[in-house]
């Protein structure tokens, strides 16, 4: 590459960078010594977005993140920080892919992830109902601390006690459990004088250790004695019922219960819950860390889709195969199977050890580290064919094979979204 032609790129990005949010932005742009300054060492609430202005995402959330700036100048700060220029000031954060957004309250620490929706009503929605929670917390004399909760795993019983196998939750120890756990909550608001609440006991009581093989904790608050977590939810009559999802961030996702109080009932109902707010795991393979994730550390089985290679299609072709994964994985949603897609060669060695994209692409593979087997998808890339594989998957049908000892999977960039650059032709020397 020649230099002038470098420095054409260079150019190009910087201004692509500075194009994402302009000068007149109400979003704030943060390099180190602001965000150190801005963010970490003040009382403000932030929702800040890690950014790369050649990301595909990055450039269809920056619209929606405008909008939710301007609503909410003056009430909680938005920020963007450019990780392509200022990549230390998200280094402590393990920021793994772009556009990623994240809380800063009260305690700066601990920032909390947002996993919510995209849009500025989306956004807006999530800070308020932040900010609204972090004052009544200060209104209350609670700790600063826990306004800041750090989601992505199970809590387990944080300074909860346990009746049989209920979890007994309170004021100051509700978000510590149930926000940004991994498991699903069921939970009961109650008053002990209330008689509909002392019938429904030994139903509650039965529900706990059925949910124990399901995945779903099962709680109750009394509301009498943590009043502020039940006006927080709404909380008006006795008993209460309300179903958290998980990796619940946002007080607007607990979903009321007003079917029977019987724990069959309660239990089927728990399930159809669980299984419609479970997300579908499917993303771009891009490290050996979201291999892990969806596959290694998985006890169902992990789908790789190969697409083929951007240079051999189109970005209309490739979301073409990514809407219908992700209308197949729509249809299995709540089956143990998780989802991954990966350009055709990008994995090169690790498609070689098991003889998968030999036929072109694309094409897939399902692996199962817990069974230790894989099974390679022989079939026409359409959804008939996609079907019939995975149900055989699902009932043991098909021709596995042993697992072998895989290659580590490289690291390889996202797809921006769109096609691919056309190559320059250096015609000087013709």
């Amino acid at each position: 590459m020649s230099k002038l032609l470098a420095l054409a790129l260079i150019l190009s990005l910087l201004g692509t960078a500075l194009a994402l949010y302009d000068n007149n932005s109400k979003v704030i742009k943060l390099n180190k010594s602001r965000f150190q300054n801005e963010v970490i060492n003040s009382k403000e609430l932030w929702l800040v977005e890690f950014f790369a202005p050649w990301c595909g995402h990055c450039k269809s959330l920056a619209p929606e993140w405008e909008k939710a700036a301007k609503a909410l100048e003056g009430i909680v700060k938005v920020g963007a920080v450019d990780m392509t220029t200022d990549q230390e000031v998200g280094s402590p954060y393990n920021i793994q892919g772009f556009p990623t957004i994240k809380f800063f309250g009260d305690n700066k620490s601990k920032p909390q992830d947002y996993n919510s929706g995209r849009t500025a009503n989306d956004l807006i929605n999530y800070a308020l109902n932040e900010a609204k929670s972090i004052a009544q917390r200060r209104l209350s004399g609670g700790s600063s601390s826990s306004g800041n909760r750090q989601s992505g795993g199970s809590k387990g019983n944080a300074n909860a006690d346990n009746d049989g196998d209920v979890v007994v939750l309170t004021d100051d120890n509700f978000d510590a459990n149930v926000v940004g756990s991994k498991e699903p909550w069921f939970i009961e608001f109650y008053a002990p004088w209330c008689g509909h609440c002392k019938n429904l006991q030994p139903e509650w009581n039965k529900l706990a250790t059925e949910m124990k093989t399901e995945g779903v904790k099962v709680a109750k608050v009394d509301a009498t004695v943590h009043p502020k977590v039940a006006q927080r939810f709404g909380v008006n009559g006795y008993p209460t019922i309300k179903f958290f999802p998980a990796g619940f961030s946002s007080d607007s996702e607990a979903v009321d219960y007003n079917g029977g109080r019987d724990a069959s009932s309660l239990g089927s109902w728990a399930k159809e819950q669980r299984d419609a707010k479970k997300p579908i795991m499917f993303t771009q393979l891009l490290n050996q860390s979201i291999y892990d994730e969806y596959c290694t550390n998985n006890s169902g089985v992990c789908i790789i889709f190969l697409l083929p290679h951007i240079y051999d299609s189109s970005a209309a072709q490739r979301n073409g195969y990514i809407n219908l994964i992700t209308e197949i994985a729509q249809a299995n949603k709540g089956r143990p199977i998780t989802y991954l897609w990966s350009q055709g060669g990008d994995q090169y060695d690790f498609e070689e050890k098991l003889n998968a994209g030999g036929s072109g692409y694309p094409s897939a593979m399902a692996i199962s580290h817990k069974k230790n087997l894989y099974q390679i998808f022989k079939g026409s890339f359409k959804k008939k064919d996609l079907d019939s594989f995975i149900s055989g998957l699902l009932t043991g049908r098909g021709s596995f094979s042993t697992l072998p000892t895989l290659p580590k999977i490289k690291k390889v960039k996202e797809w921006d979204g769109q096609d691919a650059e056309q190559q320059q032709t250096d015609n000087s020397d013709l």
